[in-house]
């Protein structure tokens, strides 16, 4: 494997290592805490872990298509339909 992708993929699994956390505690304000503006702000963080991944492939100029496009796009869709759910929870 290239190491440039060993080393982008290795950042990847620690952003998305850290976003599984930021939605654990957000699911638990919003059921616990009711705390809609906490858990938009932990959801925000997870979703930006997508967009950070791609970043690390992109300044490396890994042109092959990298291994995780797909999945960084459905992860980021799943937390902007999560950040709307928890919108709309707040403000009923």
């Amino acid at each position: 494997m290239d190491p440039y992708c060993r080393h982008a993929l290795g950042d990847c699994l620690e952003l998305y290592a850290d976003a599984k956390g930021e939605l654990n505690d957000a699911a638990k304000d919003v059921f616990e805490y009711r705390d809609c503006f906490k858990a938009n702000v932990e959801v925000s963080a997870a979703m930006d872990s997508a967009s950070t991944c791609e970043d690390g492939f992109r300044e490396r100029r890994y042109r092959s298509g990298h291994p995780l496009a797909v999945e960084n796009e459905v992860f980021f869709r799943l937390t902007a339909v999560l950040l709307s759910f928890i919108n709309m929870l707040h403000y009923n």
